[in-house]
């Protein structure tokens, strides 16, 4: 592939390549995204296709084309919600599927305030993954789902909230369970008199909560 993608496979910039991209300072970082949004625009399809071709490591840049993508969700809002689909898929099936998710974290966290049309897709997408068989599937579903769901939008998915709710009761894996817990605790949404377990308290002291 011959396209200035190829570029940020390794996360090196700055005049001596030697700084992280989160590094730069907010107009370096900004003329990076400009220069991502103009190669898209310039032929949206063989862009997408370009896209599909790079790999989920863990210096992909995927994450940094998707946030740049971000924000332009009237161009880019089928693509990057069809992307999402793309990457649990791969997650499935993928040796770490937690490296092919990592990629969508600054996608979701870009989004979370952005004017997204793809938002209530995206939640129900999500919400669907709750029965994968795999608890990083689960967990992850529900990381990212945080990003979406607020005090006002959650509303619109009762079925989504009321999954998370069946979650939280009844997940095997505790750190789902506390993840479930936490994404209902942010929206008010917790049952009436809920209290976290004796055995998840003290496995959460313990061991890390926020990653699987």
């Amino acid at each position: 592939m011959h396209s200035i993608l190829e570029k940020y496979t390794n996360d090196t910039f700055g005049k001596d390549a030697n700084e992280s991209f989160y590094d730069l300072s907010s107009a370096e970082q900004e003329l990076i995204f400009d220069e991502i949004n103009r190669y898209a625009t310039s032929d949206p399809e063989k862009f997408k296709r370009e896209v599909k071709t790079l790999e989920f490591e863990a210096m992909s840049p995927l994450c940094l084309i998707y946030e740049a993508l971000a924000g332009d969700p009237e161009n880019w809002g089928n693509f990057l919600a069809d992307e999402v689909d793309r990457l649990f898929s791969a997650a499935k099936t993928h040796p770490k599927p937690k490296d092919v998710l990592d990629n969508l974290t600054e996608l979701c966290f870009n989004l979370e305030t952005g004017n997204f049309p793809h938002i209530q897709r995206l939640v129900k997408f999500m919400g669907s993954q709750l029965d994968d068989q795999k608890p990083v599937i689960r967990f992850e579903a529900i990381n990212l789902l945080s990003h979406f769901l607020d005090d006002e939008n959650h509303k619109k998915h009762p079925a989504v909230v009321s999954k998370l709710v069946e979650t939280l009761s009844n997940d095997p894996n505790w750190r789902v369970r506390f993840m479930a817990k936490i994404t209902l605790r942010d929206i008010n949404s917790l049952p009436e008199g809920y209290q976290t377990g004796f055995w998840d308290k003290i496995r959460a002291k313990i061991f890390s909560p926020f990653s699987i």
